[in-house]
């Protein structure tokens, strides 16, 4: 049994949702709730198009509601997260040592947010002024407004056909136009990798864990990920050269060889 936790920041949740049928198919349940903020969940803010959180542990709080109310009748639950759900679930697992979950992958994690190359404190203290002059909840000064069809800008690594068929769904359903995090949301995102690499935290897990980055991310850091990984207790790291960010939006060559690392991983526990 599996459950599937986190929205890619800005994209549409039938992305993931493709993984839904992986799943299905090799004969694991699946459970998959919606990040507040995202597709049909409940929002904090007028405009839909901006992804908004107050804190990043109400995104913690939001999953152990979830885990709560998950069926007990015997069998494991897994957890596959990606992107910022794997920075949700990494707080959420620290959390809670003593596992829930009986197995963990992780897809491109989010444990500290792309900055572009300038170090971490210089974007923080742009959006701590910011904040500081009630701008939190605006636009994130970096990000442009939801315009529609998006274009494919890293066509060596993401399939054209699995790009367009998000354009399509996303297209026609407008709970899922998010394309902007607002200042507070980038802040605190940019706040979470102190809390997950903090002195005995990733050492407290007590489940395997498998983590999976791309050769082409430019969404998410890899260097906070390589360490997180190297200081649990079971888990490894596995690259898949031919991705981009949301690797299972890759071509087929690539996804397959995801696809059985991962279904692997899962039917293991």
């Amino acid at each position: 049994m599996v459950i599937l936790c986190g929205q890619m920041l800005y994209r549409f949740s039938e992305a993931i949702c493709k993984m839904l049928c992986y799943f299905l198919r090799f004969g694991l349940n699946v459970f998959m709730y919606e990040q507040r903020g995202h597709g049909g969940s409940t929002r904090q803010l007028e405009d839909t198009h901006l992804t908004h959180v107050d804190r990043f542990s109400d995104y913690v709080a939001d999953m152990e509601k979830v885990t709560e109310a998950l069926p007990q009748n015997g069998l494991p639950w897994h957890l596959y997260c990606h992107s910022m759900g794997g920075g949700v679930s990494s707080l959420f697992l620290e959390k809670h040592p003593d596992p829930f979950f009986r197995r963990a992958a992780m897809s491109s994690p989010m444990l500290s947010p792309s900055t572009a190359g300038l170090p971490g404190w210089i974007p923080s203290a742009i959006l701590g002024t910011v904040k500081l002059f009630g701008g939190g909840k605006k636009h994130f000064i970096f990000s442009k407004p939801y315009v529609g069809r998006e274009v494919q800008t890293d066509p060596d690594y993401r399939s054209m056909e699995r790009f367009e068929n998000y354009q399509d769904l996303k297209l026609c359903t407008p709970e899922h136009y998010n394309n902007a995090p607002t200042n507070n949301w980038s802040y605190q995102a940019l706040s979470i990798q102190k809390k997950i690499l903090a002195k005995g935290r990733p050492e407290s897990l007590r489940l395997p864990v498998r983590i999976f980055f791309s050769g082409h991310d430019d969404t998410v850091k890899e260097e906070p990920v390589e360490e997180f990984c190297a200081r649990l207790p079971e888990a490894e790291l596995i690259r898949i050269p031919g991705a981009s960010h949301e690797i299972f939006m890759a071509y087929n060559d690539s996804l397959a060889g995801y696809l059985t690392e991962l279904i692997g991983f899962m039917l293991l526990g």
